[in-house]
């Protein structure tokens, strides 16, 4: 543990995508640093969520499991020391494709110490990349800032998983990012405790039509219907079948009127889980500030000094006007904001809506998104008034898509991300020696670029944005591989090599050869 040391793979960042890169990097055998600039790990799981997504959608509508390997790993290991709920697969959900797995956060980073320790992942904690170092073109380590002052690390290959590719940038790769005016607004979550469900349910059984019922709702043979999500809050009894809330139209309303509600969110929370099965209320929506670049460290802050002011408005309506809540009491604010929305990667290959659209294979497919495009967020009571609509295809009838909130798929299976996205371009005018980067897997109208692109040397300096749980560990996986075989990142996912991946997440384990029993179902 020296800055002369030379690494395999230095992952920068320790957030959802960078624990898993580290750890499908490290069970390859590579010599792994994982690099983050805070003290702790967990990103958008502990420092600015969870997300209500997180571990959401593992199985669409067919009930097949789109997302396994290192997602359904570590879940397993939280719910076996009773730190994550069952599979939540009630009915309606199901049929929705927005199923819930829920775990605790904080166990879940508890967990990721103990993972690193078991891989053997170098840590360097409060720690801030600030560079790239380049021999030519090729990107040869990284330059970082922290107690020490200073230094220099060499990687023979590095993988960027800061979030907003603020090393892929600083090594050179294209970047794309839309307007101050046009990106998605950002928020600040918080997590609150002493909620009576049980009056609150009772509301719920009362008032069903208070509630939000269009994510649920798909334009395909034998989907949910609105009565069907009616009756779903008609006879709820256990808030865990919800999973999520979304509404209080009538509350709400009365109290924008009394001047007690702000116009930039909607109402509503999700759940997050205890020792113990004992539930807690995250609320990720209850602020908006929009025109806010993350790339601009006073748009940032201007994000988190406006969102303080939202949640404190927020908070005071549930105390004041939501049954259940008026003993409740806030237990958590998160310290960073939950950026929806930030730079992208221009790739080889940018994946379209009509690849969405129409779930479209690609021979070279590497990690699959039950995630439903089309929902796009606006600092609105609405949250998510608007959509992107695609035109009908007849194949289209499963569970990713637009249509407003009712997005419809191909009954294929959900859409794939191929591996020549994580193959980007160089800068206009370069030629192919210096660093490139891909569009990441974001589908259109996700929200952002995720957490993380990649940059290092093969035949030429590389950028890898990834976005999801069962992708993060093939790139560290791919990064070995192309070490030790010299062969670059596109082409180990049209070579035999490929074949050598445990799983398509790339994170294989001790006593589970290729790691086959975690990958998902499609």
């Amino acid at each position: 543990m020296a800055y002369d040391t030379i690494y395999d793979v230095i992952v920068c960042g320790a957030g959802t995508s960078g624990v898993a890169a580290a750890i499908g990097a490290a069970r390859t055998g590579a010599k792994t640093l994982l690099v983050e600039r805070t003290g702790t790990m967990g990103g958008q799981m502990s420092l600015s969520g969870p997300p209500g997504f997180a571990y959401a959608r593992l199985f669409n509508p067919q009930g097949k499991r789109d997302i396994g390997g290192i997602v359904e790993e570590t879940y397993q290991r939280l719910f076996r020391t009773g730190h994550a709920l069952p599979h939540l697969r009630y009915p309606v959900r199901e049929k929705a494709g927005y199923s819930f797995s829920y775990v605790d956060p904080e166990w879940w980073t508890m967990l990721m110490f103990e993972m690193m320790d078991e891989e053997g992942v170098e840590l360097l904690l409060d720690t801030l990349v600030v560079g790239v170092t380049k021999d030519g073109g090729a990107v040869t380590g990284i330059t970082v800032e922290n107690a020490n002052g200073r230094n220099e690390i060499r990687g023979k290959i590095v993988i960027d998983c800061t979030g907003e590719g603020y090393v892929a940038a600083q090594a050179g790769c294209q970047m794309d990012c839309v307007s101050r005016e046009d990106i998605q607004p950002h928020t600040l979550a918080f997590t609150v405790d002493g909620v009576d469900w049980d009056t609150l349910l009772t509301y719920i059984r009362e008032h069903p039509e208070q509630f939000s019922y269009r994510q649920l709702i798909f334009p395909y043979e034998n989907a949910n219907t609105q009565e069907d999500v009616m009756e779903m809050y008609r006879k709820c009894h256990d808030i865990t079948e919800l999973g999520e809330l979304m509404g209080f139209y009538q509350l709400r309303d009365m109290a924008f009127k009394n001047g007690d509600w702000h116009p930039y969110s909607g109402a509503g929370f999700f759940l997050t889980p205890r020792e113990g099965g004992h539930i807690q209320a995250h609320f990720q929506h209850s602020s908006q500030v929009d025109h806010a670049l993350p790339t601009d460290a006073w748009d940032l802050t201007r994000c988190m000094v406006e969102c303080r002011k939202q949640n404190l408005i927020a908070w005071r309506f549930f105390k004041n006007y939501v049954p259940g809540f008026k003993n409740a009491y806030i237990t958590k604010v998160c310290t960073e904001l939950r950026l929806r929305e930030g730079p992208r990667i221009v790739g080889d290959y940018i994946l379209t809506r009509d690849d969405v659209a129409e779930c479209r294979q690609f021979a070279d497919t590497i990690g699959k998104s039950s995630f439903k495009a089309g929902a796009y967020h606006v600092s609105s009571m609405d949250t998510l008034n608007a959509c992107v609509t695609y035109p009908h295809h007849p194949r289209r009838r499963g569970h990713h898509g637009g249509g407003g909130q009712a997005g419809e798929t191909d009954c294929c299976g959900p859409p794939a991300g191929p591996v020549r996205r994580a193959c980007g371009r160089p800068p206009a005018g370069a030629d192919g020696t210096l660093p490139r980067a891909e569009a990441g897997l974001c589908l259109p109208g996700d929200g952002g670029a995720g957490r993380g692109p990649a940059v290092g040397p093969g035949p030429s300096a590389r950028a890898v944005l990834l976005k999801y749980g069962g992708v993060f560990g093939v790139f560290g996986r791919f990064s070995q591989l192309a070490v030790s075989t010299e062969v670059s990142h596109e082409n180990i996912g049209n070579r035999p090599q490929r074949d050598g991946l445990p799983g398509r997440d790339g994170c294989g384990h001790p006593g589970h050869p290729g790691g086959r029993g975690a990958q998902p179902g499609v």
